[in-house]
């Protein structure tokens, strides 16, 4: 991997109104100084060979050269004690936790820490280099100890580990005790040893960290921190004198005897507060903490027996929180320049576009709405930024697919270089698609950190393909404004009620329950709305009550993804809701736009035919100046307007009845696969061909309004072919002049029934009206 950049930032706020301030903190690698200049990106396609590229200078007052600095990210989640002031004062003590670790042998790693490793100074019971359970202590002048255990820890295997300091008997004694697994395995013998301690190598000072330890005693906004530990922790106790095994076993227990509950100084509950990033003592000294850098909480504990899978129900089997030397949620870092927007900037896509004299350009995007309450259009883009965080930072290895691999994603892999890009800066952590360090998946996503992704001139995935319905909009003179997904969940169907239409981008994945309530009360209010995309409203998400900018999701185990939740942690931890696909939560897409995913494929698309439900009255202004029966054979995207990801209609989960399917996709080639959640068993490819294609659907609301829905992410792609004069443009074009138009639509009634040939149900679901 080559580190070709040297200059990042980011900004505070994804999505601003007229009046707000957005504050953008950049990093130049060597310290050169840059250029800052506002810009408003029209088109963001540099990539696909033809001349496409727009951008807009924009006069702003923070236009002008900057002192490039180089700027750390604190990477690595664990949990900070600030107020240490009942541990100053012990001499003996006992510090013991349950440990599940997941990279044992990958290094030193801290587990429950009041040690700075500059100054080798404080205690600590770690994971060391060997993989081994171990206490170290050191007085910060020389004088050190460090005590392990012969036998390394088990990798996903829970172990109670202690150390007891008895400084009057002049001895540390450290322990391991195996959990018992679950299956025909029996658990390794318990451990123990014991040696000799200077008291005076053990000193009580500073902060105490969960999950790492400090670099240093200069705490600051974010400690910097080493040594992060991979794995989960579980009833970390610290107590005032030495435990025996009897009594560390009981400390251990989530009932605590009183008799052993009174020498506890410390008694943290993980399973308290789990939405928040509050960390509870229970000891009654108020020792309370605070996790950063947001480590995985409702994850099953040592407590978990498979009796119930809702952390909200038994709050006590999910007791354990995970960590990872590699969790982000904010860099942290200083702020370089600000910009206030003025009342009178347009609305669109903004960007800082930083450059230096080395030949380094980055773009800091962010999104400039209308005014709350107060359109400047008729027409609003509503951009995805949930599926932008999902997919931030993605860090996808063409090098690891099968032979054939590379063209059947030829569609993602426009540059080869990308990707290596992605991986090649770690310190700004990965995306909802990847992996930890660790091998487990990665579950939450923030944008106060460089996405290297989320700028113009980057692959043609996520941001830059919407910007493709900007420019189509800008080419025929519409004006519009902008809305995002962190916007509307924000604040509601208000945030989309001053517009006569909504368009959607071309990869709406990701909502949130507040999202699609939004989309359903706005769609209510006789309204229209063009879903110009595929595999929309998919897959579920949840935001934080405590901590703007980022998303959590739990893939549950269906879906088509790239990791499944581990079994009994697909609840969010944020708000708690079921995650998954919203199909699986009663919420499927074709109620919302009458389509709903049905297949994906990356080598190559295809291109809709015309059909029967076409020559309706109802459906005659979609097609005016419109010739022949074949629509996008041709496209950015693949090569047609059908592909990449695909929508079909179905009138058994949803699609309203009275729906108008105008246009069917066809001949997609063997690249493009059935979801896995259609089939209830494997399947040969000829079987699932019949119902492999995107559906061109449009219907009336009881309210007056419509929905026209593409159901292919690559539609957007054929809107600027030849010039914009085409078919895939020009039905766009009819689409949008006539729900720009104020005349209402005429609702068929409920009794009006399409043709339901080739549509069939999904084996095995109902759902209910």
């Amino acid at each position: 991997m080559t580190r070709r950049r040297n200059l990042f930032g980011y900004c505070d706020r994804l999505t601003v109104r007229p009046g707000d301030t957005v504050s953008f903190k950049v990093s130049s690698y060597d310290g050169t100084a840059y250029d800052a200049s506002l810009v408003r990106i029209v088109n963001g396609d540099a990539v696909s060979g033809a001349d496409h590229y727009s951008e807009i200078e924009v006069p702003a007052p923070f236009n002008g050269r900057y002192e490039g600095r180089f700027q750390t990210s604190p990477i690595g989640s664990f949990v900070m004690i600030p107020e240490t002031g009942p541990l100053d004062s012990l001499g003996s003590f006992t510090v013991q936790c349950f440990v599940f670790a997941t990279t044992p042998g990958k290094g030193m790693q801290h587990l429950v820490s009041r040690w700075s490793d500059a100054q080798q100074r404080g205690w600590s019971l770690v994971v060391d280099e060997n993989g081994c359970p171990a206490f170290v202590a050191g007085d910060g002048s020389g004088r050190s100890v460090k005590q392990a255990l012969s036998r390394p820890l088990s990798a996903r295997r829970w172990s109670l580990l202690a150390a007891a300091v008895d400084i009057d008997g002049g001895t540390i004694t450290l322990a391991q005790y195996p959990c018992p697994p679950k299956g025909h395995e029996s658990a390794p013998e318990a451990e123990t040893v014991s040696i000799a301690i200077d008291a005076a190598a053990c000193v009580q000072a500073g902060p105490l960290l969960l999950g790492a330890s400090l670099a240093n005693t200069e705490v600051g906004r974010v400690p910097p921190t080493i040594h992060a530990f991979n794995g989960r922790l579980e009833s970390v106790r610290i107590a005032d004198c030495p435990f025996s095994s009897a009594q560390i076993e009981e400390a251990a227990r989530p009932e605590i005897d009183s008799t052993i509950a009174r020498h506890l100084v410390a008694c943290w509950d993980f399973s308290r507060d789990i939405g928040t990033t509050h960390v509870r003592d229970l000891s009654g000294n108020g020792m309370h903490g605070k996790t950063v850098n947001l480590p995985l909480r409702a994850v099953r504990g040592v407590l978990w027996d498979a009796t119930s899978f809702d952390w909200k129900q038994r709050p006590e089997h999910y007791g354990a929180i995970h960590f990872h030397d590699d969790d982000l949620y904010d860099c942290k870092w200083e702020t370089d320049f600000v910009y206030t927007v003025p009342d009178d900037l347009r609305s669109g896509i903004y960007a800082a576009r930083l450059r230096n004299d080395c030949g380094a350009e980055e773009y800091i995007t962010f999104f400039v709405a209308g005014h709350r309450m107060r359109a400047t259009a008729k027409v609003a883009v509503m951009l995805p930024t949930f599926t932008y965080l999902a997919y931030a930072n993605e860090q996808f290895d063409v090098e690891k697919l099968p032979p054939g691999g590379k063209d059947n994603n030829k569609q993602l892999v426009v540059d080869p270089d990308y990707y290596d890009e992605m991986r090649a800066y770690p310190e700004f952590a990965r995306s909802c698609y990847d992996f930890h360090s660790d091998g487990t998946p990665v579950h939450v996503s923030s944008w106060l950190r460089p996405i290297l992704n989320l700028e113009p001139k980057s692959n043609l995935f996520a941001l830059c393909p919407d910007t493709l319905i900007t420019a189509w909009l800008e080419h025929d003179d519409i004006d519009y404004d902008i809305v995002t997904d962190d916007l509307v969940s924000d604040e509601g169907p208000s945030a989309l009620l001053p517009y006569k239409v909504v368009l959607s981008g071309n990869h709406p994945e990701y909502a949130s329950l507040r999202l699609l309530e939004a989309l359903r009360s706005y769609l209510e209010q006789g309204v229209l709305y063009m879903y110009l995309g595929g595999n929309g409203f998919y897959w579920r998400v949840a935001t934080h009550d405590e901590l703007p900018g980022v998303i959590e999701i739990r893939r549950g185990r269906n879906g088509t993804g790239t990791w499944f939740s581990e079994v009994g942690e697909g609840y969010h931890a944020f708000s708690g809701e079921r995650g998954g696909i919203w199909l699986d939560n009663g919420r499927p897409p074709q109620q919302l736009v009458g389509v709903g995913f049905i297949a994906q494929g990356f080598g190559g698309s295809s291109y809709y035919r015309r059909r029967p439900e076409a020559d309706n009255p109802r459906a005659a202004f979609i097609f005016e100046d419109v010739d022949g029966d074949i629509i996008g054979d041709f496209g950015l995207l693949g090569g047609g307007a059908a592909g990449e990801e695909i929508d079909a209609a179905n009138f058994d989960l949803g699609t309203p009845r009275h729906a108008l399917v105008v246009a069917r996709s066809e001949r997609h080639n063997e690249a493009m696969l059935q979801v896995r959640e259609e089939m209830c068993s494997t399947k040969p490819y000829g079987w699932t061909v019949p119902k492999i294609h995107a559906d061109l659907c449009f219907f009336e609301t009881p309210s007056g309004g419509a929905v026209f829905s593409t159901g292919s992410m690559a539609w957007v792609g054929g809107l600027c072919h030849d010039g914009y004069d085409n078919n895939v443009a020009q039905i766009s074009r009819n689409i949008l002049a006539r729900f720009m138009d104020d005349a209402p639509f005429a609702y068929p009634g409920a009794s009006f029934e399409g043709p339901r040939d080739g549509y069939t149900a999904r084996a095995g679901v109902f759902i209910a009206p």
